[in-house]
């Protein structure tokens, strides 16, 4: 788990290779590295956090054993063990499973990322070729943003570092604007940042000659056309054997683990799977976060569970004073707009984490968007419903000059369900999520891992049928089903709350003037981008108790803070096309 960046173009100087690392340095505190190869046509540099090999053979960017070839890598390789019994023999330097991807890549080339479980972005150089391989994990947990300036191509895990090499920070008004009108983002390849791209999920480039060719290497709906014949109690046993071997190699570790709760099925079934890992530490810590009203407290979900090994709880509270005071330091992280008071408090977990000295933690996402946990799929599709099924927009609150075409979806399934489910891992629900879960848990140099985002265990999931997702009382049947003989009933058999913040109270109470002095303030009316009385106008009325989802105040905290943190410089933004 790692920070990469890296530089193709002739003559790639070493000073900005540098400074590309070292705004990265949170994402690997443990050591750093640069290399510039001989015909001075690629930098490349990388930021590590030590898991696997904790020792000097392990540093980045690292050689092959021909040294013809270069990889900076960000991730984890589960399966590197038994990928190595498949690659045979190689002249190993190390144990690490960064030179694993490099063995894998001299025997199979492209398609070496075929065989890989895990999640990763990584590069590739190689010199004799003049050529660079770019890959991304099929889900996108783990980020890869490039852009082309002047026929130079930057890229690195983070945008900071594409800044950090003079990329200017402008703002993508076609994102922000989709945004802002319709509430979508993290759909396509486009950043909040002109000129920015992020590679797609489930794809590779080659950079060859100045020319970037890119691939799609995982196409889920091709890969799930024929439906599984099986019962319920059959598919519910198949769903268990992937998840605790998903789950037995995400225990690889050569630093200590634990594992996020969220409270609820999802995390407390996650706990379980590793309480029953013959291999599992025989000493773990769980954390949750929480807060002062009992309220919104699930921390008491992980107690019901049973458990067979020694277990050490920690929570993390999060006050509305703590809240407002990580508002800029998320957003220089995030480097787009987050989701608010939960994405603070999981930002706040993660303080607490790195204070326990606990490196790898793995958490329970995905669940909702593979078994229909989502209240909205009992519902028709409709563009301004969140997920609990509450409206989240007030267009009436932006300039007249802020529209936007809504972006369409491919729906590649006979099933509405699976092309709704579709859309939310591949555009709309997951890749924010993930996205904000990598920012924020490397902003303390701690790793997450996704146990029920192995790759098989979505492609099995889009491979059963409805009926064993949702029905008219119950969302995630299946994985009710499969925790039987393992939660207690009233872990089991509990819904998904559609409130687990007091995001609402906090905004009409404590967060109140704090709001109310940032839409009154000068420069956000100079940014030309909202109707400021009707922001006032809406603003007064959810505080006065009129309506629930405070999302359309999100987007204008998250507009202000991406402002002052990237364009700090501009009394006005810069718009190039109001439309």
């Amino acid at each position: 788990m790692c920070g990469i960046s890296g530089i193709v173009g002739p003559d790639c100087p070493s000073s900005l290779i540098e400074k590309m690392v070292a705004v990265q340095h949170h994402r690997g505190p443990d050591s750093s590295g640069t290399y510039i190869s001989p015909s001075k046509n690629c930098a490349l540099g990388h930021n590590r956090l030590r898991i696997i090999d904790l020792s000097e053979a392990g540093a980045q960017p690292m050689a092959d054993e021909s040294g013809k070839l270069r990889i900076t890598f960000n991730g984890e390789i589960y399966n590197y063990i038994e990928l190595k019994e498949k690659i045979g023999f190689y002249n190993y330097k190390s144990k690490t499973d960064t030179e694993v991807i490099l063995a894998a890549y001299r025997k199979w080339g492209a398609s070496c990322i075929d065989h890989m479980i895990g999640m990763f972005s990584f590069a590739i150089w190689d010199e004799e070729k003049q050529e660079l391989f770019c890959a991304r994990d099929r889900l996108g947990i783990k980020p890869f943003h490039y852009t082309i300036q002047k026929g130079v191509f930057y890229f690195g895990s983070e945008i900071k570092s594409l800044l950090a090499a003079g990329i200017a920070a402008k703002p993508d008004w076609t994102t922000w604007n989709t945004y802002l009108v319709h509430g979508i983002y993290d759909h396509d390849e486009n950043t909040f940042f002109e000129g920015v791209k992020t590679l797609p999920p489930g794809h590779f480039l080659v950079l060859k000659n100045g020319a970037v060719k890119i691939s799609q290497y995982w196409n889920l709906p091709e890969l799930v056309k024929e439906p599984l014949n099986l019962s319920l109690d059959e598919s519910a046993e198949k769903f268990r054997a992937l998840m605790m071997d998903s789950v037995r190699l995400r225990l690889r570790s050569d630093v200590p683990l634990g594992v996020n709760l969220s409270g609820g099925l999802d995390s407390s079934s996650l706990l379980a799977f590793v309480d029953a890992q013959n291999k599992a530490p025989s000493d773990l810590n769980y954390f949750t976060y929480a807060f002062d009203d009992p309220a919104y407290d699930e921390t008491d979900f992980a107690d019901q569970v049973p458990k067979t090994k020694k277990w050490h709880k920690h929570i993390a509270r999060l006050s509305p004073d703590q809240l407002w005071n990580d508002l800029d330091s998320m957003m220089l992280h995030q480097e787009a707009p987050y989701g608010g008071t939960g994405t603070i408090a999981y930002y706040n977990l993660h303080r607490l984490i790195k204070s326990k000295n606990v490196t790898v933690v793995l958490e329970g996402q995905g669940v909702d968007e593979l078994l229909a946990g989502y209240e909205y799929y009992r519902k028709p599709a409709s563009a301004g419903t969140y997920q609990d099924g509450t409206s989240f927009l007030k267009n009436e609150c932006l300039d007249k000059s802020i529209t936007a075409v809504a972006p369409v979806f491919a729906k590649p399934f006979a099933s509405e369900l699976s092309n709704r489910l579709y859309r939310d891992i591949r555009h709309t629900k997951l890749p924010r999520v993930l996205r904000m879960n990598d920012r924020l848990s490397m902003a303390f140099s701690r790793e997450l891992r996704e146990p029920f985002l192995d790759h098989r265990v979505v492609e099995f999931c889009f491979r059963l049928p409805d009926e064993f997702k949702l029905d008219k009382d119950r969302n995630k049947i299946l994985l009710r089903h499969a925790m039987r003989n393992s939660l207690p009933d009233p872990v089991r058999l509990t819904g998904k709350r559609a409130v687990v913040t007091p995001q609402r109270e906090w905004i009409r109470g404590p967060l109140r003037q704090k709001i109310f002095d940032v839409i009154s303030s000068q420069k956000f009316r100079e940014y030309g981008v909202f109707d400021v009385a009707e922001v006032k106008k809406s603003f007064e009325a959810f505080c006065n108790g009129h309506g629930d989802n405070a999302f359309f105040i999100w987007q204008w905290i998250n507009f202000d803070s991406w402002s002052k943190t990237f364009a700090a410089g501009s009394k006005k933004l810069p718009r190039q096309d109001a439309a």
